[in-house]
């Protein structure tokens, strides 16, 4: 059996949130996704336990995207973030604030992205 993977999905549409989850129980049945509809509840999510991976949305309610990854990041330096927005920040922008990857939405590449975070790629 696989390693039970953690991830928080900070989205503040749930329609989309759940495509996401959708999307990862398909290829990580063994995980458990957390969804949160901004920032600031990802980041109580993250603060309460190991987080594996943190897929975000940049424009949310109450702590936006780049708020979170640095929040999150202080907490777990070692924390892999991916951020999926229809107009994302630039990324030099999103770097500095510890986002390790961005994708405009639609992201076609999701999966390949999450895959390649949690290092489930083969070399």
């Amino acid at each position: 059996m696989a390693e039970e993977k953690i991830i928080v999905v900070a989205e503040d549409d749930k329609s989309v949130g759940g495509l996401y989850k959708a999307l990862l129980m398909t290829f990580l049945p063994e995980a458990r996704v957390y969804l949160c509809p901004n920032g600031e509840e990802a980041l109580v999510r993250i603060r309460k336990r190991g987080v594996d991976l943190l897929l975000t949305d940049y424009k949310m309610p109450v702590m936006d995207g780049l708020e979170l990854a640095r929040e999150a990041k202080k907490i777990n330096p070692e924390l892999k973030i991916i951020m999926v927005s229809g107009t994302p920040p630039p990324l030099a922008v999103a770097q500095e604030a510890g986002v390790d990857s961005v994708l405009t939405k639609p992201a076609e590449n999701l999966a390949g992205e999450i895959k390649k975070m949690l290092d489930l790629c083969p070399v």
